[in-house]
Order: structure tokens, then C-alpha cells, then sequence
């Protein structure tokens, strides 16, 4: 799958691709957003609520996160087709995927854990936001190496013109 200028003309194979990717990439970016709202909202004192608040945007980043990592595995997705189409992305695809994968454990693995010490708070409100920091850092790292796979794609296409 080459990736065509603005200008061009694209097949609907392509264009279906894109749309998903940046559906995928607006949905977990739009959860991520929701997550570091709840955990900075204040949390002594009122450490139900906010336990409560924090698992609620944990669950929809979890499920927005798992739904892009179901879209790489898609023959039809974007990083697939650019993979296939350019024998030098491929690594770059697959290392994007194996820590896509990464991130989606861990986001899970921190939901189910909040899920099972709500009731004891035995997990300090300190280090859920810290961990939740990492998770933030992690996408918003995840998301500029897949804006430079994708400008590199492009550039691959521009050069071979």
C-alpha cells in the first residue's frame, strides 16, 4: 500500500485503512485524555469516588487500547499494508506492534488490579497516578513513532516518484 499524496486519489482499500487507524488513534487519545483527568482530580478524602472515577476511564482506555491492537493483527490495517508494501517497515511494524501489545497488558493488568483493591484501597492514590503517567508516556511515545512510520511510508512514496 503506497501512501498517496493529499491530492491523489486514493483506492477504497486505503482509505478504509485510514479512517480505522485514525479512529483507533483518536479513540485511545480521547481515553488517555479522560484517564489524566480522573486521576488528577483530588483524592484524599474522598478516595471511593475517585478510585471509582479512575477505573471507569481505565476501563474505556483498556478497551480502546485492545481494539487498536486487534486492528494491527487485521490483514486489511494500515500497518499491515505498509508492511507489505515496503520490506523496510517491517520491523518498525512489528516492533510497534510487540509494544503495542506491551501497552495494552499493562493498561489492562493496571484496571484489573484496581478492580480487585477498590473496596481495600491497599494501592496508594500516589502510585496509581504514577503508574498512570507511565501509561500516558508510553502511548503519546507510541503514537510518534507511528506518525514517523507513517511519514516515512509517505516519504517512500514521494521519493520513488
Amino acid at each position: 500500500m503506497r501512501l498517496e499524496s493529499e491530492d491523489a486519489p486514493r483506492g477504497d482499500d486505503q482509505l478504509r485503512a485510514i479512517a480505522v487507524s485514525r479512529g483507533d488513534r483518536d479513540r485511545a487519545l480521547d481515553a488517555m485524555h479522560a484517564l489524566e483527568a480522573a486521576v488528577a482530580m483530588a483524592g484524599p478524602g474522598r478516595e471511593q469516588d475517585w478510585r471509582r472515577s479512575v477505573l471507569a476511564a481505565l476501563e474505556e482506555l483498556t478497551t480502546a487500547v485492545a481494539e487498536q491492537h486487534d486492528t494491527y493483527a487485521r490483514r486489511d490495517s494500515l500497518m499491515t499494508q505498509l508492511a507489505q508494501d515496503d520490506p523496510r517497515l517491517r520491523t518498525w511494524v512489528r516492533q510497534l506492534h510487540h509494544r503495542w501489545a506491551s501497552l495494552a497488558a499493562t493498561t489492562q493488568d493496571l484496571a484489573d488490579d484496581l478492580r480487585e483493591t477498590q473496596s481495600s484501597g491497599s494501592r496508594s492514590i500516589d502510585d496509581i497516578r504514577e503508574q498512570v503517567r507511565w501509561i500516558s508516556a508510553a502511548l503519546q511515545h507510541h503514537r510518534g513513532r507511528e506518525a514517523d512510520l507513517i511519514f516515512a511510508a509517505l516519504g517512500v512514496e514521494i521519493g520513488d516518484r
